[in-house]
């Protein structure tokens, strides 16, 4: 045990070594300094604000900028302090300037070679607005401002980029888009209106004609015009979704809602974080401290618990899959390829509508939704990407392409959508060739292991994605190559969905499984057996995120073996951990933990994390773009906000789920059940209805 203590105590050591020492922090320079917002907007003559990127030239005789410069090559925990942010109001420029001789320069942006990063952010500004410089007159002046006073206080110079200029007397007309979103928006309400009304008056004549038949979720609704009719009923499907799970296998499954709420809480919480570095702070030191401590190593090593998601996904398509049979030995291709087909494209229809929504809302609507200083900066960029390059998303292949791209969080349907796309494949050729199971499985399971071990030795990549402070600081990800490379193809996570298909074939088809849930069952009520074992899968979880502390920041340009073995095993080892945690709530082996699962509020909740995953980011550009002034941090102000963000999350994907997925999704399935002739028993149909809303 000598040589665990002795990693620990290197790794406390490292934490209190890595502690900032404050008395040289208080004096560098601000990342943000911002001129009060309020004060140019209400004075008699309202003034243009501009936000200004700006970049200190290196003077190494200059005690300031040795200082800036020692801070900023830590760039595992510490922000650029050579990259800052001006929010400048132009009257406010005119009186500090009006009293001086100071003479108005070219400004040396152009002119000037700067560092790359800087320059590649100037880049990525003049993508989202359109333009390469603003007004050069403009430009000079805000550039002799900032120097005029940053000068006086440092004895540096700055060179600077506007990023863009609010004018308060500028009305910008309503887009084409905004108008198409708005007509949208009127006719989802409508419909849910119609359906609703005529819902309530079948409803109502159908109570007159049979009093006992009871509630409206007990009406069978046969004819066609019946279930495309009430299709958009709100009451209809808030009567689903707070429905309790029917039927053989879903019933059994109402654990694993808790398990997909659990991921987004933490898929939240991750985020939220991410989206504070990208905020003009007024203690960012609050940040880099933080990520010096080892506990913070379960966030910085939580972005693998998304392979939660893969499991599940993968576990229930294999049941359904199993369950209808859809393919035999016997099966014809042309059967094989309209099965893959209807299974795809019915999955496929049911997010699109969901994912469109969200990108009309990010290009025509979100802008509307705040105002400040910093609003922009947060909500332009998804203005621009979402209208120019929406195909990204909607054809699923942003998670390749995320450069210029828009709601960064939908890689995940992308590369969700491509695993269900290969594994539905995989699931058509074992059943029509059952032979080739354990040889496909073989090639899957070790292609998962060495493809991203191999690509994380040959790019030098770290072993997972770490949020560093500089990460996403300017909204888009810089230093990226782990998260492109790595973390989100479809190529690096086959053992998530490979685990989840496994899983399911133990649950339907091993006897021994079986015997051992029997064997089990005396033991559920066992509190000295359940206790243990719960604590027992605590601390391989959490000892499994802390495993991290090894690896994090210790890639090399020369590439390091131990960190690519790191990255093949590591986010595989966490599927096979979530599938032993599923088998065993399959058992109802887990006690207190067992039943928190399967509270009732949970299958609320984790019905509605589809639309909390599409819909948090946003949710998050409003709650910290509409701030006026730089925030200062701490713990309770970080807890408050994640909870606010999970909270407004629930509320909107609560509307959301009633008034878009649902309805739409009604529409889809009728579709598709008229379109591949799918004839099933009303029982049947609702037992895979019910389990469809695990898989969508």
């Amino acid at each position: 045990m000598s040589w665990l203590k002795i990693t620990l105590h290197l790794i406390l050591l490292e934490s209190v070594l890595g502690q900032t020492n404050l008395t040289s922090y208080v004096k560098l320079p601000p990342l943000y300094n911002f001129h009060t917002y309020e004060d140019g907007l209400s004075s008699p003559s309202p003034s243009t604000y501009c936000m200004v990127f700006a970049n200190i030239k290196p003077d190494n005789r200059s005690e300031v900028w040795q200082s800036i410069e020692n801070f900023s090559e830590d760039t595992h925990h510490r922000f650029r302090h050579d990259y800052l942010v001006f929010g400048l109001s132009v009257a406010k420029c005119k009186e500090l300037l009006l009293n001086t001789t100071t003479k108005i320069l070219p400004n040396e942006v152009i002119k000037t070679k700067v560092p790359s990063t800087y320059q590649e952010v100037i880049d990525y500004y003049t993508r989202i607005y359109g333009y390469n410089v603003y007004d050069q007159n403009l430009n000079n002046f805000l550039d002799t401002c900032v120097n005029h006073e940053f000068q006086r206080n440092y004895n540096l110079t700055l060179t600077t980029f506007v990023e863009y200029c609010n004018d308060p007397k500028k009305i910008e007309p309503k887009a084409n888009i905004e108008i198409v979103a708005f007509a949208l928006l009127a006719l989802l309400i409508v419909l849910n209106a119609l359906s609703s009304a005529y819902d309530y008056n079948l409803k109502y004549y159908n109570d007159l004609e049979n009093p006992q038949r009871g509630h409206r979720d007990t009406e069978k609704c046969d004819s066609l015009e019946t279930q495309i009719l009430t299709s958009f009923s709100v009451g209809r499907n808030f009567n689903k979704l707070l429905a309790k799970s029917t039927g053989g296998d879903a019933s059994e499954l109402d654990f694993t809602y808790f398990f997909r709420f659990f991921t987004i809480f933490f898929v939240i919480w991750g985020h939220t974080l991410m989206v504070i570095t990208a905020f003009p702070l007024e203690n960012p030191v609050f940040i880099e401290n933080h990520l010096y401590r080892p506990e913070t190593i379960i966030f910085q090593n939580g972005s693998t618990l998304i392979q939660i998601f893969f499991v599940l996904t993968a576990f229930l398509l294999k049941l359904k899959f199993d369950k209808l049979k859809p393919i035999t030995t016997i099966t014809t291709y042309t059967e094989c390829f309209l099965v893959y087909l209807k299974v795809f494209f019915q999955r496929y229809f049911r997010i699109l509508p969901s994912l469109a929504l969200l990108l009309l809302f990010n290009s025509s609507l979100l802008k509307n939704f705040g105002d400040g200083p910093f609003w922009r900066h947060m909500v332009e960029g998804e203005r621009t990407f979402c209208t120019k390059y929406w195909w990204k998303n909607v054809f699923m292949i942003n998670n390749f392409m995320m450069e210029d791209s828009c709601a960064h969080q939908t890689w995940y349907l992308a590369t969700d959508s491509q695993l269900f796309e290969l594994y539905v494949i995989v699931l058509i050729i074992t059943s029509k060739y059952p032979f080739t199971k354990k040889s496909i499985y073989a090639l899957l399971g070790s292609l998962a292991f060495i493809v991203p071990g191999v690509l994380t030795y040959i790019y030098r990549l770290d072993a997972s994605t770490y949020l560093r402070p500089e990460y996403y600081r300017y909204l888009y990800f810089q230093n990226a190559d782990t998260l492109q490379i790595t973390y989100n193809p479809f190529y690096c996570n086959l053992g998530g969905y490979l685990v989840g298909i496994i899983c399911a074939e133990i649950y339907t088809k091993s006897v021994r499984y079986r015997d051992l849930t029997t064997s089990l069952a005396k033991y559920r009520t066992v509190q000295k057996i359940q206790i243990p074992f719960i604590i027992s899968v605590l601390s391989v979880g959490f000892g499994l995120l802390f495993t991290g502390l090894f690896v994090v920041n210790r890639n090399s340009k020369d590439g390091s073996i131990w960190v690519a073995l790191y990255a093949a095993c590591y986010r595989n080892i966490w599927a096979i951990f979530s599938g032993f945690v599923l088998m065993s709530m399959l058992s109802k082996f887990g006690g207190l933990a067992y039943d928190i699962s399967n509270c009732g509020i949970f299958r609320l909740l984790g019905r509605l994390t589809f639309q909390m995953y599409l819909w948090h980011v946003p949710i998050l550009r409003i709650l910290f773009g509409s701030h006026r002034h730089p925030i200062y941090l701490n713990q309770f102000y970080v807890f408050c906000q994640i909870i606010l963000a999970i909270i407004l999350s629930i509320s909107f994907a609560f509307v959301l789920t009633i008034f878009v997925e649902y309805p739409i999704g009604n529409v889809i399935n009728i579709f598709f059940k008229r379109a591949f002739n799918v004839n099933k028993l009303h029982a049947e149909n609702k037992q895979f209805n019910e389990m469809n809303r695990y898989t969508t």
